[in-house]
């Protein structure tokens, strides 16, 4: 799945004026009382893309002395054209306050700070600056980090139509970012949309991958851009909610007239997790096989643990007798890697049993499109309808 532009990109027109910052030596007698250790990521830029890259920053601040410092590795982008620190909320963007020094021979740029104004200062502590890495191949930013301790935790995740349980075809899209401070237990989260500002409603509901559910929390619409919803100021969340969040048990939806139910979606996921959402029919079978059956496949595969959810939903297949998750390429056929089981509520669902895990092999296979799921019927024992299971 390839990240969709989803905001216009102020933060490049700021970087115009960085000829206008004038940074002030720290003092001597600096000492660092607050560290931040960052991780630079295309999924955290506004708009998301799909960099493969990644950079690292350390920030060290003197509380005290309100002073700050900071160095950013860019040995990896040898297409590097700048640096800064900006202000900006996670999901937006915002004006540069410091940038990067020129790298030196081994790629390191740095920030040497001094005298932040208290507003500077509670801002930078609040969460609401972040570093952006700008390169030639993308100039409104290839990576970037929010300015966030470890306490905070960031997800990031694409809302589209494919994740609809019934999928929806759909030219919108989205990109959702979202911080859970474990210090106050608040959610602060936002989805950047666009081609769906006739949207009624959007919540949080749950409800795993391929799975509908009640709402959870009602998102609020920005008042001046009607493509940005946000969770309420000072969203809490238990830790028993918690622990469904980071299991991937909730999902944003965004309702129009058109599709009342919802017509994008989009799954709240670590950076441990990865999502699937691939069509199943007849003609990916091998050989293609002519049939009105049809149905759509959703997975989640935690990548630190191997735990795999997969469900897929199933439309006008008759007297289904089985279904698996098999290995096999595009094209090719298999033996069966996990066995589905049927929900007890509705035949036409199809699951995987409780604590399924895969091994770092299977994995991998499994991320690079080596597996694919395949329901049989009496009348087509080999399989009647396929789905190659795809990011």
């Amino acid at each position: 799945m390839k990240y969709i532009a989803a905001v216009a990109l102020t933060a490049l027109v700021a970087c115009n004026d960085d000829d206008n910052n004038t940074v002030t030596p720290s003092s001597p007698d600096f000492t660092a009382t607050k560290t931040y250790a960052l991780m630079l990521t295309g999924q955290q830029a506004v708009p998301m893309n799909d960099s493969t890259r990644s950079g690292s920053s350390t920030i060290d601040v003197d509380e005290s002395a309100k002073q700050l410092k900071a160095t950013l590795d860019t040995s990896n982008f040898s297409d590097f054209t700048a640096a800064h620190i900006h202000a900006g909320d996670i999901g937006s963007t915002g004006a540069v306050v410091f940038p990067f020094g020129t790298p030196d021979s081994n790629g390191l740029a740095s920030i040497d700070a001094s005298d932040l104004t208290d507003e500077q200062f509670q801002t930078l502590l609040s969460g609401d600056w972040y570093i952006n890495l700008h390169t030639s191949t993308v100039p409104s930013g290839e990576v970037r980090a929010q300015i966030v301790p470890d306490t905070t935790t960031i997800y990031t995740f694409e809302v589209d139509g494919s994740q609809e349980v019934p999928a929806v075809t759909t030219s919108a899209s989205g990109d959702g970012y979202a911080e859970y401070n474990s210090e106050n237990q608040t959610l602060n989260l936002r989805v950047n949309t666009e081609e769906i500002d006739d949207a009624t409603a959007a919540h949080i509901h749950i409800g795993e991958v391929g799975s509908n559910g009640g709402v959870l929390v009602v998102l609020d619409q920005d008042a001046t851009d009607a493509g940005v919803w946000t969770t309420p100021a000072n969203t809490e969340l238990d830790a028993a909610t918690l622990a469904t969040l980071n299991a991937g048990g909730y999902y944003t939806n965004f309702h129009t007239p058109g599709t009342p139910s919802g017509e994008i979606r989009g799954q709240i996921t670590t950076n441990q997790q990865v999502l699937f959402t691939f069509p199943i029919d007849g003609s990916q079978e091998v050989p293609v096989v002519t049939t009105s059956a049809q149905g759509n496949g959703y997975a989640l595969l935690n990548t630190e643990t191997g735990a795999l959810t997969l469900k897929a939903v199933t439309e006008g297949v008759s007297g289904t007798t089985a279904a698996h998750i098999h290995n096999g390429v595009s094209g090719a056929n298999g033996g069966v890697l996990v066995g589905l089981e049927q929900d007890s509520g509705d035949v036409n669902i199809w699951q995987t049993p409780a604590n399924t895990v895969l091994d770092a092999g299977q994995q991998t296979t499994f991320i690079e499109g080596g597996n694919y799921v395949n329901v049989h019927t009496p009348a087509n024992a080999a399989g009647e309808i396929r789905g190659q299971i795809i990011e």
